[in-house]
């Protein structure tokens, strides 16, 4: 699935019930609104061994937006989704759960988790890759924003963070939260923050750090980098 676009959502896939994608790749698609690859509202996606790549949103979840509902990635890869706001790779906005195993993120970006934002919902991250994501907060995973804490629990395990970058806070891993965060087995190197936390900042009162200027400057150049390939994609 390829080539596809949209001005609300979905630019590749709108699901709104129970979702299965195995051994397939989608790429190259673009929504204004969120999920540039795939957005799922009140449903259930699960992904096996498949590639989601250079997909772009306006809004949320470059790769996969859910706004509700549970996502399961296993054996898959997301590479160079990007947008202006939260979750290059994915964004996860639900008071159900995502799993996440076997998988790739890598050079994904963002403002607000480069590869993974949990906006809201508890995560699972187990056997997986982080590889040169970026954003202004958490390049490799935002767990809540600089705003609005998440309160639900964060468990990664036997995972690498490698190369990420963070404009302020938070080079692989930035949280948010007065929620347990666990990090086990787990290998981090080479990341990088301007501000605060090269390989993690942890943030249990949920204040935050947040520089205006900095963060909409970032914000504006990743839009217009989206909107010249959405509009170059529909010319």
């Amino acid at each position: 699935m390829s080539g596809n676009d949209s001005n609300s959502g979905g630019g590749g896939i709108y699901n709104l019930g129970m979702l299965t994608i195995s051994g397939s790749t989608i790429s190259d698609n673009s929504s204004l609104g969120g999920g540039g690859g795939i957005r799922s509202e009140g449903g259930s996606v699960t992904v096996t061994d498949s590639t989601l790549q250079n997909n772009s949103s306006g809004t949320s979840g470059g790769g996969i937006y859910v706004l509700g509902g549970s996502l399961t990635v296993s054996q898959s890869t997301l590479i160079n989704n990007m947008l202006p706001e939260q979750g290059g790779g994915i964004d996860y906005s639900s008071t159900g759960s995502l799993t996440v195993t076997d998988s790739t993120f890598d050079s994904n970006q963002a403002e607000l988790g480069g590869g993974i934002e949990l906006y809201s919902g508890s995560a699972t991250v187990k056997n997986s890759t982080f590889s040169a994501n970026s954003a202004f907060y958490g390049g490799g995973i935002s767990h809540g924003t600089y705003l609005t804490p998440n309160n639900n629990t964060l468990a990664i395990s036997n995972s690498t963070f490698s190369g990420n970058s963070a404009n302020n806070s938070g080079g692989a891993i930035y949280s948010n939260t007065s929620a347990a965060v666990s990090i086990t087995n787990s290998t981090l190197s080479g990341n990088g923050a301007i501000t605060s936390g090269g390989g993690i900042y942890f943030d249990p009162g949920g204040s935050g750090h947040y520089h205006a200027g900095e963060y909409d400057r970032c914000r504006q150049q990743l839009r217009r980098e989206l909107l010249r390939n959405h509009c170059g994609r529909r010319a």
